[in-house]
């Protein structure tokens, strides 16, 4: 099975969870959970830190890729190529606008 078909059946198990528990959305920022959602997908730099720099929302319509404007470049063209997630970034220094969204 291809990383494009994998990412689908994911979010088709996402998107199961969310209906059958009333939630709108979720959001993935763990390494584990940003490296299963994506197929092998990393989002850390840091490896003492089990959060990564880039963060996946993921509701019943879409995923996307939230991460500062550092790392997007590198999550479209290495870690999400061909995963058909967009990314979305944010100024590195602006931690709230981050948490915000």
């Amino acid at each position: 099975m291809n990383r494009e078909k994998v990412i689908y059946r994911n979010h088709e198990r996402v998107k199961t969870y969310l209906v059958s528990h009333g939630l709108d959305g979720v959001v993935l920022a763990h390494r584990a959970n940003f490296a299963w959602f994506t197929c092998g997908g990393l989002n850390y730099v840091n490896t003492a830190s089990e959060r990564g720099v880039a963060a996946l929302y993921i509701d019943t319509d879409k995923c996307v890729c939230i991460t500062n404007n550092i790392e997007a470049s590198r999550m479209k063209k290495e870690e999400l190529k061909g995963a058909g997630i967009d990314v979305l970034e944010v100024g590195w220094h602006d931690t709230a606008k981050m948490e915000q969204l």
